[in-house]
């Protein structure tokens, strides 16, 4: 899938605006932002911080896992001559979090010695876009962007990064019928990685490259009624080569009511840096436990690859439509998706023993590999509904039902095509309810729902969970609104998740209440 994050044009958010809040959960929050015409056009800036407080164990106790971040940034249009547009906006960033390790430890009885560590990331990017109107119609953009951060967590990992982006577009009328739009685009990345302790990432800096094109024509073959997209993306990087990735997609609109769809599609997922090249301790196993009768501890180190191929997704999806009024209007999708070449590991050669650091232990190797396939189908209908004219619910479920496998039947391949298949709830669903009260005054609800993960006993496991949030708003001015919001409202705490990645502890999301002022002049 594609997120693409369209922000407002300057000239639209003309004048100020101040926003500020604190709370239980977020403890602190505020921003500002600033409009103003500049020359033949417009420019904005803005900045924006927050501070969240820390969640708890299982047993209520207070974590090590707050967090708090700040960023500013700027906007500008401008009408430049020969019908060009031109977008200059940056950005620059700062956070830190905290958190408490699991740290794998051949010398303790659980396998385990906990440590604090905090996450610090900073950075910053400038982007750059010109859009223009050519003969006949057609328009293209040209944008270029630089970005450069560093992520930080002192003992384990160091990251600097630098990447240069370019992209071109150009969309074109080609008779009555289509409706092009093709693309350029290269990028080129560039790390420095320092890393100790159960990490280890070599070589120490690397860059990555990946070149693009793409097509897509939407083929009006009867009009304001039955439409055709056909696209195709290729790329080729440094890490995985080349992979085509091509997508088709039918409309039928029959009524203007209603429209039914369908779709096929194709996408990749590259291997990242860390799976390529890192090594690390991820486990140990203790010496006399049901997974481990032998009298040494076993340490479980993932090894880097010799190579890994792209993950790979074939998807195929069914859309239906309808507006059955001013008032009601409803969308049901069915999906399947067939995923291949997914990431997974194998055991390495049989355990050796090893006598330092001490106590003696033995270090059992894993080497990842594409040995796991899965598929999935399922269905999400999502309903928008006004039976007052002032106030809206818009109720959506969704169900997922997932299958992985091992290709190989490994037994570390096994582990992995388990946790995928423990790893998604089949079903969610939630409530949304907005009420006008008044002109002044807005009351909205959330009601949600998410099925367990996993089942009982597994690592994996998280209960279903049921929770509220509610939100009321005054104005006492047209320019000025007070908020007050609660969330997670109907138990003081529960999971919502298991640590998967990083060696976190697993922690619990709290009960909140939070209080909002927002002034726009």
């Amino acid at each position: 899938g594609v997120i693409n994050i369209i922000t407002r044009r300057a000239r639209d958010t003309q004048g100020s605006l101040l926003v500020a809040g604190a709370g239980s959960e977020e403890s602190a929050f505020a921003s500002f932002r600033h409009g103003m015409a500049v020359g033949d056009g417009h420019l904005r800036v803005w900045g924006k911080g927050f501070a969240r407080d820390e969640s708890v164990t299982p047993q209520g106790h207070t974590a090590n896992d707050g967090w708090s971040a700040g960023r500013a940034g700027f906007r500008g249009d401008w009408k430049m001559g020969g019908g060009h547009r031109l977008t200059v906006s940056g950005q620059a960033y700062y956070g830190a979090t905290d958190d408490t390790w699991l740290v794998p430890d051949t010398g303790s009885r659980s396998g385990v010695t906990p440590g604090d560590v905090r996450q610090r990331t900073q950075g910053g990017f400038l982007m750059a876009r010109d859009e223009w109107t050519l003969s006949g119609g057609s328009e293209a953009a040209l944008q270029a962007y630089v970005a450069s951060g560093e992520l930080e967590i002192p003992a384990a990992i160091r990251e600097r990064r630098t990447t240069v982006d370019l992209d071109f577009q150009h969309r074109l009328l080609l008779g009555e019928r289509h409706d092009v739009i093709w693309g350029l685009g290269y990028r080129y990345s560039r790390d420095d990685i320092s890393s100790a302790g159960m990490i280890n990432i070599q070589p120490r800096q690397q860059s990555f490259s990946l070149a693009s094109a793409f097509i897509q024509d939407e083929i009006t073959l009867v009009p304001d009624t039955l439409r055709v997209l056909l696209g195709l993306r290729l790329e080729n990087n440094s890490f995985s080569g080349f992979a085509p990735q091509p997508n088709a997609r039918v409309i039928w609109t029959p009524t203007e009511y209603q429209a039914l769809w369908a779709s096929a599609s194709r996408a990749v997922r590259i291997p990242s840096r860390a799976e390529l090249g890192a090594e690390v301790d991820g486990a140990v196993v203790p010496a006399g436990s049901s997974a481990n009768p032998t009298p040494l501890p076993i340490l479980i180190r993932t090894v880097p690859p010799n190579n890994l191929a792209n993950e790979t997704v074939t998807g195929y999806e069914i859309g239906y439509r309808r507006q059955f009024g001013p008032a009601l209007s409803a969308d049901v999708a069915l999906f399947y998706m067939v995923y291949d070449d997914l990431r997974g590991q194998m055991m390495g050669p049989p355990a050796r023993f090893v006598l330092a650091p001490s106590p003696p232990h033995l270090v059992q190797t894993v080497i990842p590999d594409n040995n796991v396939k899965a598929h999935t189908h399922g269905i999400e209908i999502a309903v928008d509904w006004y039976p007052l004219p002032w106030w809206r619910l818009q109720p959506i479920y969704s169900y997922l039902d997932l299958s992985a496998s091992s290709k190989t039947g490994d037994s570390a391949s096994l582990v992995t095509a388990q946790g995928l298949n423990d790893g998604d709830p089949q079903h969610h669903w939630s409530l949304r309810s907005s009420m006008s009260l008044s002109e002044r005054q807005h009351f909205d609800l959330w009601l949600r729902h998410v099925g367990k993960l996993g089942t009982s006993g597994s690592p994996l496991h998280v209960p279903a969970y049921t929770t509220l949030d509610l939100r009321y708003a005054w104005r006492p001015t047209r320019d000025f609104e007070l908020s007050l919001v609660g969330q997670n409202l109907l138990d003081g705490q529960h999971p919502e998740s298991v640590a998967s990645l990083l060696p976190s502890r697993n922690l619990e999301i709290e009960r909140g209440y939070y209080l909002k002022a927002r002034w726009q002049f």
